[in-house]
Order: structure tokens, then C-alpha cells, then sequence
């Protein structure tokens, strides 16, 4: 799985205000999220991003950083 920042997301569960879709904002030891609907941060580790994501897309903007992470699943 590879992520970038200010790639859009989608969660498998929606946030309490009801959306799913949240941008990348901060990848590192924990992967920092923005809810799009309500701009609430949320962070979570890479364990559980990777249980809870259900689809990336990568924005054009999302290439024009240097802050390219590869997530390895554990299967």
C-alpha cells in the first residue's frame, strides 16, 4: 500500500459528523488524517490505517512532495 501526502481516503466506518473521505496530512510512526466535512485531525498508527482504509486516490498534488511512504500489509 502506498501512501502520499494530501491523498484523499476513504474509511471503512464514517466519522461521527457522517462522512468517510478524509485527507493525509502527516505521515510518519502515525499516519495524521483531516476529516473533509467537519476539518477535524485525527491520528492513527499505521496498524490500524491500514485495517480501517478502504480506498486511496491519489490527488495530482499529492506527487509533488518528497513525503512518498510505502505501507507493507501483513498478510
Amino acid at each position: 500500500m502506498e501512501i502520499w501526502l494530501n491523498d484523499a481516503v476513504t474509511m471503512k466506518k464514517p466519522h461521527a459528523c457522517g462522512t468517510n473521505q478524509w485527507r493525509v496530512v502527516r505521515i510518519g510512526a502515525d499516519i495524521g488524517l483531516i476529516c473533509n466535512s467537519c476539518h477535524r485531525r485525527l491520528l492513527l498508527s499505521r496498524s490500524d490505517f491500514i485495517k480501517k482504509v478502504k480506498k486511496i486516490k491519489h490527488t495530482p498534488d499529492s506527487h509533488d512532495t518528497s513525503g512518498q511512504v510505502i505501507i507493507n500489509r501483513l498478510e
